[in-house]
């Protein structure tokens, strides 16, 4: 069969490109998607509502299952047509937008993959069936690709969901291959990214020998479909100087056509050369092409015109960077191809990339100064008015280039031309940040020494370095680096602040604070000073966390007796929102006043007390007259009454309190005596006099309420004080809290073993499944649950719609007649098609809605904030002045510069100390959102402060509690900022310093090693980008990658950096400051990312061609580290050998390593008693030891349980029982976490260069030295 396609390309029609798929291979099957995933769900009995169904596209069936779970009918067959024994059902495509955009061809090509990569499955199954591969040559294939890289297979298999239940090894091995086939013949350069622990795929070649899988792929190719598709569109524009017509990109359509103008085409020309003339050669190649759309005639010439001023560009480019001319003619070829979408302006990336580049010629051609005028009246004219900025134009060469790289992964034109342009600019990028780094890295160093942050020993010497490098990297990042830059790089690394030394520091201030001045002098323009109250609250914080008392009262007061008041507070405002306490309201006292008119009569006791009036007093007790006396029953009845909007009542109220009981109108006479009173000191009087009743009852009640919800119960100090020695006894009794931590885990595995395990080891049972898989249960659940189910939904909800009741009789018939319907064609037909709407709801609702809500709210804070950020930035780089700028620009910048200054200042006071931390899901929880619940109910009591301080006839109620809101809203952010501020203060001094060694932050975004590597909710950055580039790569089918991959790979570059950097400042770094290898250096060269794995190489410049690889992997939810290759580390002394492994204990510390494979084999022997390897493998709760022979066949596996409480761990078998194979091992013989490495006793094994330690630790063999003697 040949595959060439024809001389036209007509549009197919589906069932068109159904026939020739089906013609070239009879086993397939088109079906509707509904009628594919109810076979799935059949036969593989996947439970619940299908909303989730794995390998929906493809799937492979035995012909007889198949027409036991579908009828002729629904799969389109006639009676009498035969089917093939296994048939490869392909689900049509419904309404799948990037599916609608495919070409024909394209859509041959899709299914042409797809029919293949079911014939790989079909063709494998029955091998298996027919004992051709059996669970042995299976087991065998899975040794040969590795545990480590079989393990990513099944991640990356899962995630995709392409992995059909019971999802075993021997499931997962043969979609593998069919995948990895796939990969071979369809799109072979994707085959390192879809799987890239995978180094070496010769090395399967195998795996792939057994199986004729070259004639599966002639047999499945329809007739007419080309082995490769072309790419159409700005994917499949030419590489190369679009000078010439064949090589030019499509233009990028437009919504309007524009009309023949020659008189349009002059004026732009000449704007353009205008432009030109200024330095904007960008703009004036943008025009160019407007005037080539306005006059077709001449444009070719307008084009080149546009490449001209291009070249403009590229030769200052070449000024700036200096280029060779080869290399300036480079990127001038790579810049041309970006013009057709530049023409959408500064909306499209394009452009963009190239006003990037433009302005860093402006940069670097104008240089840049500074008009500081309030520092220059607040000195009174002693500092400079006017200064220079040399940094300042490094710096933002730098920053454009590194913006452009970042935009450039995305641009929509050929891939060749994009990663041409990527390579250039990574060439250049390169080069700047070095220049940045060498410029900047001294000014950091000798400020350092001046105010004393000097390092007392080789580690610090090193975790100075990492400081500095932290800080520059800052700088190359965003353009500048700020006083909490410095801050949390001290925080988060080994160098240190010593205490305190008395008050003249503290009012001079600390280290830091004159780390912070001095940066501002040396690192002028690209160095922020702290603000006042970031100075204030390391002031503030340096008594508290830098002296003996501060630190004596923060560790034994504050934090025990202070967290567990912070916990109960919590506990309580969480309880009384569950189950809220009825407030009861106080009860007013009536108390007696003098008459307005001292000639008035006494009235009689029926309606009157005396000659006297009622008031409120506030602090009075209630009457204890009842009732029947004529007394008010209650004090909320005289509140009322005296609250009342009119002291006279009217004629209509008169009438309304005739008609009331006699008892109620004796309780309102005693105010009735009140408000006669009133009115004869006059109309006024009374009102006023009625208002202040009023408000004093409504305060009353109101503070009332509020004293009633701040009392606390008499049992919450008692209780606060116990769980204050509680968590002291955790913090400082490390004995009491080991017993704390084996409580808890015992009650947490026996929770999760009685709510989870058990009920899943029930289900999973043999005679669990035999029951549901029987006949019987089918027909229950068919005839019985099912129907049930549906009864129960529907006419359940009719009877609460528009019935009161029904009958037992009209439940059974509605059953009975559900039944009949989903157990028919029509009814199955029907309940299928709700299950389809239903997975597509659920599919737009879980992958565009769901996602799209998520992302949003995720990104939407991060964005504000940097879009704030980025915005003040803009603002100060426009009101910079640069050389060349006209005079009225120059006064004009004076001015409004002198305004922003003050404004911006507020700006970031407000977002950083007001806005950030409420925003910020990290700062928010728990400390915000506690400071909301407990400043909440006092918003009406600060109102009424505010009001009646202020006073009623200055400020209305609605802007008091205007004020007290904002007052409420905003205050807790202050809070989060304090907190957050504290946590990272805390570990500036030397002695909070942590004792052991810890896992430090390596992911931009503070990930540990294992954050990048383990799958989880807030985990697994690595593992989310490769799924991101799969799904990209499926979408595309140029080898050379669309920008969608592109973007994912550049994710995936950054991430590789971010280790790269670890890995050299803490481990290459040591080895050079303690000068262990000699004259030699120690580099990292590559570092290879997977899914699940780093592999670091690591060369020697005195042996380059031996390279040490380590490898970090996640296996079972463990880091587990290994030496691939010793390398250059084998040829080492033995003293030099020992330093090394030292090295690498503090590097894996650092990485947070749980298990090294050295150890382990070295702790139980890995010779063995049976003469063979040992493989480890790791599960959730137990480290396996395989040995087998030369055959590869399993002799005896011993299990090491991980999870045991004691300080020994017994050899078990993979049944259980007690092994006689393995020795009796400690825990820190198999668990490297649990070695034992504090800091002074890091710091004793580095004396000083070239010198070994007094005192040797013991530490575990990770490079197999013992094996090598």
């Amino acid at each position: 069969m040949t595959a060439d396609s024809p001389a036209t390309t007509p549009v197919l029609s589906l069932e068109a490109i159904e026939t020739l798929v089906s013609q070239a291979d009879p086993r397939v099957l088109f079906v509707e998607p509904r009628i594919l995933r109810r076979v799935i769900i059949q036969d593989r009995r996947i439970p619940g509502l299908g909303l989730r169904v794995p390998h929906s596209r493809v799937y492979t069936i035995e012909r007889e299952r198949l027409l036991v779970i579908a009828d002729r009918s629904e799969l389109g067959l006639s009676p009498a047509e035969e089917l093939p024994r296994r048939i490869i059902l392909l689900g049509r495509p419904t309404d799948d937008e990037e599916f609608a955009r495919l070409t024909s061809e394209e859509r041959l090509h899709y299914f042409w993959r797809l029919a293949f990569h079911g014939r790989v499955h079909a063709e494998v199954e029955q091998r298996i069936e027919d004992q051709l591969l059996n669970s042995t040559q299976i087991a065998g294939f899975i040794q040969l690709i590795g545990a480590g890289e079989f393990a990513e297979i099944r991640q990356v298999l899962a995630k995709d969901e392409l992995l059909l239940p019971p999802q075993d090894d021997e499931g997962a091995f043969v979609e593998f291959m069919a995948v990895a086939l796939e990969l071979k013949y369809f799109a072979p350069w994707d085959q390192k990214l879809f799987f890239p622990a995978i180094r070496d795929w010769r090395a399967l070649d195998p795996i792939w020998n057994q199986l004729p899988h070259e004639l599966w792929y002639r047999e499945t190719q329809p007739v007419g479909t080309p082995e490769r598709i072309v790419p159409h569109g700005a994917e499949a524009t030419r590489s190369g100087s679009p000078r010439h017509e064949s090589d030019k990109p499509v233009p990028v359509a437009t919504h309007r056509t524009v009309a023949h103008d020659p008189p349009l085409s002059a004026r732009l020309l000449t704007k353009a050369e205008r432009a030109s003339k200024v330095g904007n050669q960008v703009k004036a190649a943008i025009l160019c092409l407007r005037a080539q759309k306005s006059d077709p005639g001449s444009a070719e010439n307008h084009r080149r015109a546009a490449e001209d001023y291009l070249l403009l560009l590229a030769k200052r480019l070449q000024a700036v960077w200096k280029l060779s001319d080869s290399e300036m003619e480079a990127w001038w070829q790579a810049l041309c191809p970006l013009l057709d979408r530049a023409l959408l302006g500064y909306r499209s990336l394009e452009a963009r990339i190239l006003y990037d580049l433009q302005k860093v010629c402006v940069a670097h051609e104008r240089g840049v100064y500074r008009f500081d005028v309030w520092r220059w009246l607040l000195t009174f004219g002693r500092a400079p008015l006017r200064r220079q900025l040399p940094l300042l134009e490094t710096v933002q060469s730098a920053k454009y280039l590194r913006t452009t790289a970042d935009r450039a992964s995305s641009i929509r034109i050929s891939a060749t031309d994009r990663q041409r342009l990527l390579t250039l600019i990574r060439e250049v990028q390169t080069r700047s940040d070095q220049n940045l780094r060498q410029t900047v890295r001294p000014l950091i160093e000798s400020t350092f020494d001046d105010v004393g942050l000097v390092p007392q020993n080789i580690p610090e010497r090193v975790a100075r370095r990492k400081v500095i490098e932290s800080l520059l990297d800052r700088l190359v990042e965003r353009g500048f680096i700020t006083m909490g830059d410095v801050r949390d790089a001290l925080s988060q690394n080994s160098l240190k602040l010593p205490d305190v030394s008395g008050p003249l520091e503290l009012a001079w201030g600390d280290r830091l604070l004159r780390a912070d001045r001095k940066l501002a002098q040396v690192l002028d323009g690209v160095y922020r000073p702290g603000a006042v109250y970031l100075r204030a609250s390391q002031r503030l914080s340096s008594l508290a966390f830098g002296t003996g008392i501060g630190r004596l009262l923060v560790r034994h007061v504050v934090l025990p007796f202070g967290g567990a008041y912070i916990a109960l507070a919590v506990l309580l405002h969480v309880w009384e929102g569950f189950f809220p306490a009825p407030v009861v309201p106080p009860t007013p006292v009536v108390t007696q006043v003098q008459s307005a008119q001292p000639g008035a009569a006494a009235p009689a006791p029926e309606t009157a007390p005396s000659a006297t009036d009622t008031v409120l007093e506030p602090n009075a007790s209630p009457p204890t007259e009842t009732p029947a006396e004529g007394k008010p029953s209650t004090a909320g009845q005289v509140a009322e009454t005296n609250s009342a909007p009119s002291a006279t009542p009217t004629p209509e109220g008169a009438e309304e309190e005739e008609d009331e009981k006699p008892a109620k109108t004796k309780q309102s006479a005693p105010l009735s005596g009140v408000v006669e009173t009133i009115q004869g000191a006059g109309e006024n009087l009374a009102a006023k006099a009625a208002d202040a009743l009023g408000s004093a009852s409504k305060s009353n009640t109101a503070a009332a309420e509020l004293a009633q919800k701040k009392k606390l119960p008499q049992s919450f100090y008692a209780t606060w004080a116990v769980l204050g020695i509680f968590l002291w006894m955790i913090l400082h009794r490390a004995k009491f809290r080991r017993s704390v931590v084996k409580y808890l885990t015992r009650m947490w595995n026996a929770s999760r073993w009685l709510v989870y395990e058990l009920p899943v080891s029930v289900i999973d049972s043999p005679l669990v499944h035999r029951v549901l898989d029987s006949r019987g249960f089918a027909i229950f659940k068919s005839y019985v649950l099912r129907p049930a189910m549906v009864t129960l939904v529907l006419v359940g909800t009719a009877q609460l719609l528009f019935f009161k009741s029904l009958s037992l009789r009209t439940w059974f018939d509605n059953f009975l007649i559900l039944n009949l319907f989903l157990n028919s064609p029509a009814g199955r037909s029907l309940e299928e098609r709700v299950l389809d709407i239903c997975v597509r709801a659920w599919h737009e609702l879980r992958f565009r809605i769901f996602a799209v809500i998520y992302h949003l709210v995720m990104d939407l804070f991060y964005d504000a904030m940097q879009w704030i950020e980025q915005s003040l930035y803009t603002v100060d780089e426009w009101l910079r002045f640069r050389s060349g700028d006209p005079r009225r620009f120059v006064l004009l910048k004076i001015i409004i510069g002198s305004v922003w200054a003050i404004v911006s200042y507020v700006i970031r006071f407000v977002v950083t100390l007001l806005v950030e931390p409420q925003i910020n899901p990290i700062k928010h929880f728990p400390v915000v959102t506690i400071s909301h619940k407990i400043l909440l109910p006092y918003t009406f009591h600060l109102k009424t402060l505010i009001h009646n301080s202020v006073g009623v006839t200055r400020m209305t109620e609605a802007t008091a509690l205007a004020i007290a809101s904002t007052i409420v809203l905003l205050a807790p952010g202050v809070i989060g900022f304090l907190v957050w501020e504290l946590k990272e203060n805390w570990q500036l001094y030397v002695a909070n310093r942590p004792k052991g060694m810890r896992p430090v932050r390596v992911g931009s975004h503070g990930e540990s090693i294992s954050g990048l590597l383990r799958p989880g909710f807030r985990s697994g950055t690595l593992a989310k980008i490769y799924t991101k580039l799969r799904s990209a790569l499926r979408l595309e089918s140029d080898p050379g990658h669309g920008y969608r991959s592109t973007r994912q790979l550049a994710a995936i570059d950054e991430v590789s950096l971010s280790v790269r950097r670890f890995v050299e400042r803490d481990f290459c770094a040591l080895l050079e400051e303690t000068h262990l290898l000699g004259g030699a250096q120690v580099f990292l060269k590559k570092l290879l990312p997977a899914t699940n794995r780093f592999d670091i190489e690591l060369h020697n410049s005195h042996h380059p061609d031996r390279p040490a690889i380590l490898r970090w992997e996640d296996l079972e939810g463990w880091l587990l580290a290994s030496v691939v290759e010793l390398g250059w580390m084998a040829d080492l002394p033995v003293e030099v050998q020992r330093q090394l492994n030292t090295a690498l204990t503090g590097l894996y510390k650092h990485a947070g390593v749980d298990i090294t494979r050295e150890q382990v084999l070295t702790a139980v022997g890995e010779e063995g008693r049976h003469k063979s390897e040992l493989v480890l493998e790791l599960t959730h709760t137990a480290v396996q030891l395989v040995p087998l022979n030369h055959t590869h066949s399993a002799l005896r596996t011993i299990v090491y349980p991980l999870h045991s409480e004691g300080a020994t761990i017994h050899p078990l078998t993979a049944s259980g029982s007690t092994s006689f194979s393995g020795p009796i091992v400690a825990r820190s013989q198999l668990l490297f976490q649990d070695v034992e490495l504090d800091w002074a006793q890091w710091v004793e094994q580095w004396p000083g260069p070239m010198q070994t330690p007094d005192k040797p630790a013991h530490l575990p063999d990770l490079l197999g030295l013992r094996r090598l003697a």
